[in-house]
């Protein structure tokens, strides 16, 4: 009998280490916040007992942990300089911007932001990046400010964005949705998927003139519309940074221009793409090329422009 009430009271214990709700320390490094949280909850690790501030919530999370909302959470702005990822899908959080400076080897993933601030007030670019990593954005909207997200690495960086919308971004013929412009040393690997780029200055412009060490990016099944510039450019000048751009299943709709490639050493093919409704739809400068597989439409802008080559489907 007295094993037998030994063995129930081991059970008991085990139960109450296991059940949820109980404070305990991931190895991962598994954080949580929510606006109702407090910050006395330290470390943050218990998700019936969140953290309230971010900046403190993420120095408890280890690098390469994961920072999950468990509510709507205003996250202020945060600069963020470690391997982490933010998950905040579904649960209506939102800030005014933040910055992104992370070594070679780190990745940073942020996904289900609103990312904003009230039209025409004072405040800066929405999502910046330095240095060099990988910057994985998904499920986000980012609206007003000069620019939705600058991507200016000074090493080797790579943007991915996936499922997001920008919108409201720029300023006459300055700023816009996506602005990836790598510094002495950078380059950039860019990847945009299933994206959305409205009624900004610039939809998405690589500009290679600032770097040699060239711009690879792939624009797939993405809409680029009503843009008081371009809907997607790339330019570069003599010496630069070489840029090649593979535009996919996309559309560029009812911007002053479409699709433009400036300066020597810059390639955009377009592929399975519309062009419509722009003040012009395929422009080329100074030795730039836009070039067609030969399976896009280019009709009704008020002037459609002129494919520099074309490629053959492989």
């Amino acid at each position: 009998m007295r094993n037998l009430f030994l063995s129930l009271g081991f059970v008991a214990l085990l139960f109450c280490l296991l059940t949820p709700g109980t404070s305990y320390a991931d190895p991962v490094g598994h954080t949580y916040i929510a606006q109702t949280g407090t910050d006395g909850n330290s470390p943050c690790y218990n998700p019936k007992l969140p953290c309230a501030n971010l900046v403190f919530t993420m120095s408890n999370t280890l690098p390469g942990g994961t920072l999950t909302c468990v509510g709507p959470t205003g996250l202020w702005t945060p600069s963020i300089t470690k391997s982490i990822m933010i998950d905040c899908e579904g649960t209506n959080s939102t800030t005014n911007s933040f910055s992104v400076a992370i070594g070679a080897t780190d990745t940073v993933t942020v996904r289900g932001l609103m990312i904003e601030t009230a039209q025409g007030a004072a405040g800066g670019t929405r999502i910046s990046f330095t240095g060099s990593g990988t910057l994985i954005l998904e499920k986000l909207h980012l609206r007003n400010g000069p620019v939705g997200i600058s991507f200016t690495p000074n090493g080797a960086g790579k943007l991915i964005v996936r499922d997001s919308i920008i919108s409201s971004t720029g300023n006459g013929a300055q700023g816009g949705g996506i602005v990836v412009a790598p510094q002495p040393g950078g380059s950039a690997q860019v990847t945009l998927e299933r994206v959305t780029v409205a009624s900004n200055a610039f939809g998405v412009a690589f500009d290679g003139s600032n770097s040699t060490g060239g711009i690879n990016a792939t624009i797939t099944d993405s809409v680029f519309a009503s843009n008081t510039q371009d809907g997607i450019v790339a330019t570069t000048t003599a010496g630069h940074a070489p840029i090649g751009v593979l535009v996919t299943n996309t559309k560029a709709v009812n911007n002053t221009r479409g699709v433009r490639a400036i300066g020597p050493n810059v390639t955009v093919r377009l592929d399975n793409s519309r062009v419509a409704g722009n003040g012009v739809g395929i422009g080329t400068l100074s030795g730039g090329h836009v070039l067609t597989l030969g399976n896009n439409v280019v009709r009704a802008n008020g002037s459609d422009g002129a494919f520099s080559g074309a490629l053959a489907l492989q």
